[in-house]
């Protein structure tokens, strides 16, 4: 099934799935008073794709965990 606004250049393996907040294009529109028109998405930080645990808790933001 295609779904609008996905990045169609995505590639997924087994067991990723496309980020939901961002489509899976690694930036959500942010506020314009900030002065840009993005920011990277705080759910896959910039990756856009995440793994089943990611999907469900968030991507760690801990290097140390990386």
């Amino acid at each position: 099934m295609k779904y609008p606004n996905v990045n169609p250049h995505l590639t997924l393996e087994e067991g990723e799935c496309v980020c939901t907040k961002c489509n899976g294009w690694g930036y959500v529109s942010s506020n314009r008073k900030e002065g840009t028109g993005y920011k990277l998405c705080p759910k896959c930080l910039g990756r856009c794709m995440l793994d089943w645990i990611d999907a469900a808790i968030g991507k760690n933001q801990d290097p140390r965990w990386a």
